[in-house]
């Protein structure tokens, strides 16, 4: 009797340990590399880099004058304020997870690589003639040159390959609804600038897709370090991202251009305060009572 017993409790403590070291794979398999500050500024210190990298592209012969702002102490000062702000931001808000044999200091240098390269190509990509007035505007072809059609054409097939086989993979881990929600919380944080623009009487709204905005969008997409070709995409678009900031500060960030319009109202603007306060209001109350079970256990697992 003791025999079986002693070989029942054995094969539990064997199977529960199967149980803990599976659970630990899966954890390190796909590690969040978002979850934790000190890596965050890691990053950023990446990011740093390649903003000196291009603000000294940007005060070479290389970029001509008329492709950037106005390049003095202020600005130089200020953008990388900008730049630190908005690339943490974007990395905090990604869920980026990342393969375990991944964690090394190699992947480390290659994101940094093509962080620096992502920015300074595109900058010098925008000094070729054909290219250089490129914007994505209203009746963007017609004022385009036809090489600079092909051009595009050739990098969106490009991305938009990769950017389908992210998909695919995200959809197969379960992550794609994460991304589609942070991608939609990226989209109404435009369309109620957009309200905001129309609602307060702007004039000649017209959108203006910036490089920066462009990027980031997609940067948000290639999350899934489950290959090197994701982190580097990803890489690519944040040094794009940081170049545009640096070349053209926080108006890279403007995704609708206008006139100032007239002054606001102060009996429009207190219709208004109040109606998005009981708006906001309620869905703050809705929102804790759906995930107060959730924010109860996070609490008492802190």
């Amino acid at each position: 009797m003791s025999y079986y017993t002693n070989s029942l409790t054995y094969h539990q403590h064997h199977h529960q340990y199967q149980n803990q070291n599976q659970r630990r794979v899966k954890i390190r398999y796909n590690y969040s590399l978002n979850k934790k500050n000190y890596i965050a500024f890691m990053f950023l210190c990446i990011y740093n880099i390649s903003y000196f990298w291009s603000e000294t592209l940007q005060s070479s012969s290389l970029i001509s004058s008329d492709s950037h702002s106005a390049n003095n102490a202020v600005n130089v000062a200020y953008d990388m304020f900008f730049i630190n702000l908005i690339c943490f931001t974007l990395f905090k808000l990604s869920d980026i997870k990342i393969k375990y044999t991944y964690l090394n200091f190699k992947t480390v240098l290659i994101y940094l690589l093509f962080t620096i390269l992502g920015g300074i190509i595109f900058a010098l990509m925008g000094e070729i003639p054909f290219l250089k007035r490129f914007a994505i505007v209203k009746g963007i072809l017609k004022h385009l040159d036809p090489r600079a059609i092909i051009t595009i054409i050739f990098f969106s097939i490009f991305i938009g390959f990769s950017a389908i086989i992210e998909i695919i993979d995200s959809v197969r881990i379960n992550q794609f609804k994460k991304e589609l929600k942070i991608m939609l919380i990226f989209g109404f944080i435009y369309c109620s600038v957009l309200f905001f623009l129309i609602i307060l009487k702007a004039k000649s709204i017209n959108y203006h897709v910036h490089h920066a905005i462009f990027s980031g969008a997609l940067s948000l997409l290639f999350t899934n370090w489950e290959r090197y070709q994701t982190i580097i995409w990803h890489a690519i678009f944040m040094g794009i991202v940081v170049e545009g900031i640096n070349f053209y500060g926080i108006q890279e960030l403007y995704l609708f251009l206008s006139g100032t319009g007239p002054n606001v109202n102060f009996n429009v603007m207190m219709i208004i305060s109040i109606l998005l306060t009981i708006l906001n209001m309620i869905i703050m109350i809705c929102y804790f009572n759906l995930y107060k079970k959730k924010f109860i256990i996070d609490v008492m697992d802190y």
